[in-house]
Formats: C-alpha cells, sequence, structure tokens
C-alpha cells in the first residue's frame, strides 16, 4: 500500500463528517478515521485504480454537462495566465535628441537626487530614464514611455515635493 496524503485523509474526514479533522496531524486522522469505522485501506485502492486507469478526457466532460445545475466558474472559463506588464528596454543613446534635468533635495533627514532624461521630440509618446536615490549612490534607474504632458508633470511634481534644480 502507498502513502496516503494528508489531504485525502482531511477529504475522507470531511466525507464522513469527522469534526476537528482540519487540525489534526496524519497519525491523529489515520486513527480518528479508523475508530469512526473509515476503511483507509479500500479508498486508497480505489484511488490508485483510478490514477492508474484515468477516464478519457472526453467522458468527464459529459460527467460534468450531465450532473446538472449551475456550472462552476471554473468549468466554463480557462484561467489565462497573469503577464507581467514588461517595461521598455532602451539606452540613453536610443532617445533623440535628449534632455537632462537634475534635481535635488535636501534637509535635516535625507539628501537625495532625481534624474530625468527624456527626448526632445515632436512624437506622441517619449522614452525617458528616472535615475533616484541617495546623494553619493548610484541610485535606481527606471525606463518607461509617456507623453510629454505626464514628463513635465512628473518634473512638476518633484519642483513641488521641494526638489531644486540644479
Amino acid at each position: 500500500m502507498s502513502s496516503i496524503s494528508v489531504l485525502t485523509l482531511k477529504t475522507l474526514a470531511k466525507e464522513h463528517n469527522i469534526k476537528g479533522y482540519s487540525t489534526m496531524s496524519k497519525d491523529l486522522l489515520l486513527i480518528t478515521l479508523m475508530e469512526n469505522g473509515v476503511n483507509v485501506r479500500s479508498h486508497l485502492e480505489i484511488k490508485e485504480r483510478k490514477e492508474t486507469n484515468p477516464e478519457p478526457e472526453k467522458s468527464k466532460a459529459k460527467k460534468k454537462e450531465t450532473s446538472g445545475g449551475k456550472k462552476d466558474k471554473s468549468e466554463t472559463e480557462e484561467k489565462k495566465p497573469r503577464t507581467k506588464k514588461e517595461k521598455p528596454e532602451f539606452e540613453q543613446s536610443d532617445m533623440i535628441k535628449s534632455k537632462k534635468e537634475c534635481y535635488v533635495f535636501k534637509d535635516d533627514k535625507s539628501d537625495k537626487f532625481w534624474n530625468i532624461i527624456y527626448e526632445r521630440s515632436d512624437n506622441e509618446k517619449q522614452k525617458y530614464i528616472i535615475q533616484y536615490g541617495k546623494v553619493g549612490s548610484s541610485g535606481t534607474e527606471s525606463k518607461n514611455i509617456e507623453t510629454s504632458e505626464k514628463i513635465q508633470k512628473l518634473i512638476g511634481e518633484k519642483i513641488k515635493k521641494g526638489y531644486v534644480k540644479q
């Protein structure tokens, strides 16, 4: 007899209305199931037979359809894998007529910089690179593509926060 998983034991306990099964260890689940007259060995043998002789996919689909009632959302829709929003890959040398603006913010608690390098072009969307961090460090770099209005808004927000152009 192969080993039985805790999940299978918990499923059996639930099916047989055994209370407190969710917090029981594997050994305690086995003992409790046997004390309640559950033949764990027969359930395991049935599971092994299903694993070695799986039903064809078509018959499974028919069983779901004929079971009646409402369909589970997972049955009707395939899960789409989440895609990460890809950030654009470009270098400063790829940017046409680039302009660099450097800003610093210094007070009692911090001494940091914020630099923006952006295209000065007539394109609707423009590439830009932002570098920021503590003065004296290499900082962090972020690349993106935005409209010139959004780029100017970013610069305006930094000025409002107290950054001073160098």
